[in-house]
């Protein structure tokens, strides 16, 4: 099969672009595929390492917060660090969340993290259950602190009380009495020592046997004290004060012992947690770690199929230049041959034609493209003897025309020198008249804007009517209400004065009272001495409050006259006001008005400035398009030169032309 050479060159163009083609194609699919692996590794896998990092660490944070809270005794610490908790908290289920959605596309890691999550959420239910712990083990030592001083402070007098018991029954011959508060003055010595320890033991098993002996103590005063009691009842007020507060201390759930005991069970009961906490915090970290171990895995794997993907890329496109290099050779090779012959037939014919010889004809014939060139060629050849021979009869006409053609045009230039005389007079004129009507425009928009500017202080002046009117309704409606206020206040201390009375009237009983009670402790003799010295304090109380409550009284008249002067005060400041606010209100109106009229001042400038606008920019037009005449008129003039010039040169092209259709062989 027979390929000119158009097709033989199509055919290697194809060839060569198929394999460009295939070329970019696996460059492209290299790229797409060196991107994807980058993504992997670069940002995907990275951002995953960075997200179970900040998992690791979320986790340490709670831990270590835990471990500071459970060692923290200062309330306002243990709160801050309580609160830092539960944001770590928060930020730790963000933090999941989030990761949990980066593992969309990996199962196998996903499962790991659901794993770790569910031992993570274990984790954090201990430990939030240790910061209640720890604030109920602080609590129970501070109160334990607070029942020992509440002890120690309610023990104080013990001894002397004792001591005067001993006195009393001494006094009356009581010996079993005094047999008996001896034991209860040893065994609350005792019992206090043991106390005054409990604090001091940190383990139950230590406290067990105190315990023990403090209740064998307790049994012992509890009956010396009942039986005292029933043998000298005068007595049991002093006993029964001091066995309460054994009872408390001892037996009672907020007392001393049981805080204290419930203060090392929630002690031992922190540590058991604290430790499991810290199996658990080991295992998720042993977990995380693994899952890290295995995202560091995922991103050398991709590394290693991006090496070896770029690798198979290279071989590839290399394999593809060679192939499409030996192509373009063979197909330059033919294509030179096919060429070459024919070019060289082709010149000589082209040297024959220009050198005048119209008559040379190319006689051999070709396959190819140069067979149809060579035809053209004979072609153009007997066209060229063809023209040469009209041009030679046109010739004669052409410089016929000419001669024609220059005569007019020197008419022509005549009449259009006297026309553009005339034009420049109009255009002189329409300028005049274009000037005057800017000056008029000019002053039209000068005394638009002066209205504007009048018309915008008088805005200004309206809006701020408009605030006074505001204001002196806002003062009125405060003058209103300091009346309400007023009145409410005069009724107010109208109250007051009876109220004062009830305080007189107590104040005089109160008076009595303490009179009848003095004399009472009179008749008491010593025992009624302390009662006197109260009810004469009473009496003295009562006497200031008498006084108090009639300064207060004169106070009360004084505040009412005042009030009242005020009220009085207030009346004229509201009529003031409401005269204030129609004058406000009629001068406001009286502005409305004048804005109204000054807009259609400014209406009317803005008219007559626009009308006189576009008087000018008719005027601006009639005088370009007459320029624009005079102009036409200098080119027709121009023209008409040009054309006489062109017909003169005209004439000597054809002279010429003659002389070189002569050369030519027809």
């Amino acid at each position: 099969m027979y390929l000119s050479l158009i097709q033989r060159v199509t055919a290697g163009f194809a060839i060569v672009i198929l394999f460009v083609l295939g070329i970019g194609y696996s460059a492209y699919i290299s790229q797409v595929k060196m991107a994807q692996q980058l993504k992997l590794t670069a940002s995907t896998l990275t951002d995953l390492l960075d997200s179970s990092n900040t998992l690791d660490l979320n986790l340490e944070k709670i831990n270590r917060q835990t471990l500071v809270h459970a060692n923290t005794l200062d309330a306002e610490k243990r709160q801050q660090l309580s609160q830092s908790f539960k944001d770590s908290v928060e930020q730790y289920e963000q933090i999941f969340n989030r990761f949990s959605g980066q593992l969309a596309g990996y199962p196998q890691l996903a499962t790991s993290l659901s794993s770790l999550g569910t031992e993570a959420q274990g984790f954090i239910r201990m430990a939030t259950a240790h910061l209640d712990i720890q604030e109920q083990r602080v609590k129970a030592r501070e109160n334990a602190a607070a029942e020992l001083n509440h002890f120690e402070s309610g023990w104080l007098f013990f001894e002397q009380d004792m001591t005067d018991l001993k006195s009393d029954a001494e006094f009356d011959h009581i010996q079993q009495v005094i047999w008996d508060v001896d034991v209860l003055l040893a065994q609350g010595r005792g019992v206090k020592g043991y106390l005054q320890k409990v604090l001091s033991i940190e383990k139950d098993a230590d406290l067990q046997p105190l315990k023990k002996e403090v209740f064998n103590h307790l049994k012992i005063f509890t009956e010396k004290a009942n039986r005292v009691m029933k043998t000298m009842p005068s007595s049991e007020q002093t006993l029964k004060v001091y066995l309460d507060l054994l009872n408390r201390s001892i037996k009672q759930p907020e007392g001393l012992l049981q805080q204290h005991l419930k203060y090392i069970a929630l002690q031992q009961s922190s540590a058991e947690q604290l430790q499991k906490i810290g199996q658990i915090v080991d295992s998720i970290l042993t977990k995380a770690g693994e899952m890290t171990t295995r995202i560091r895995s995922m991103s050398d794997n991709a590394l290693q199929e991006a090496k070896a993907e770029s690798k198979q890329s290279v071989m590839i496109n290399i394999t593809l230049a060679l192939i499409s290099i030996i192509v373009a050779v063979v197909i330059a090779v033919t294509v030179i041959i096919s060429i070459k012959k024919p070019l060289s037939v082709i010149t000589k014919s082209l040297n024959e034609l220009a050198n005048g010889n119209l008559s040379w004809k190319i006689k051999t014939e070709f396959r190819s493209e140069m067979g149809i060139v060579v035809r053209h060629i004979n072609e153009l050849g007997d066209q060229l003897n063809q023209l040469i021979g009209q041009v030679q009869q046109s010739s004669d006409t052409v410089s016929n025309v000419a001669n024609d053609s220059y005569m007019m045009s020197e008419k022509t230039s005549r009449d259009v020198d006297q026309q553009r005389l005339q034009t420049d007079a109009i255009a002189t004129a329409i300028t005049e008249m274009e000037s005057a009507v800017n000056e008029v425009a000019s002053h039209a928009g000068e005394a638009s804007l002066k209205v504007e500017e009048v018309t915008g202080l008088a805005n200004t002046n309206m809006e701020h009517m408009q605030s006074n009117l505001e204001f002196v309704n806002q003062l009125k409606s405060s003058l209103d209400e300091a009346t309400g206020i007023m009145q409410t206040l005069s009724e107010e201390t109208d109250q007051i004065e009876a109220v004062l009375e009830v305080i007189q009237t107590l104040s005089e009983q109160t008076n009595l009272l303490a009179l009848n009670a003095a004399i009472e402790a009179a008749r008491a003799g010593e025992h009624g001495r302390g009662f006197a010295v109260v009810a004469d304090e009473v009496r003295q109380l009562a006497n200031r409050s008498g006084s108090s409550a009639d300064k207060i009284g004169q106070m009360i008249e004084s505040l009412q006259i005042k009030a009242r002067q005020a009220v009085s005060i207030v009346g004229n400041n509201q009529s003031y006001a409401d005269q204030s606010l129609r004058q406000t209100a009629e001068t406001s109106e009286s502005l409305h008005t004048m804005v109204r009229r000054l807009n259609l001042i400014n209406d009317m400038s803005r008219s007559i400035a626009a009308a006189c606008e576009e008087q000018s920019i008719v005027a601006k037009d009639v005088a370009e398009n007459v320029v624009a005449i005079s102009d036409m008129t200098a080119n027709i003039a121009q023209d008409s030169e040009k054309l006489a010039r062109n017909s003169e040169s005209l004439s000597q092209l054809s002279d010429k032309q003659n002389q070189l259709v002569s050369r030519f062989k027809l």
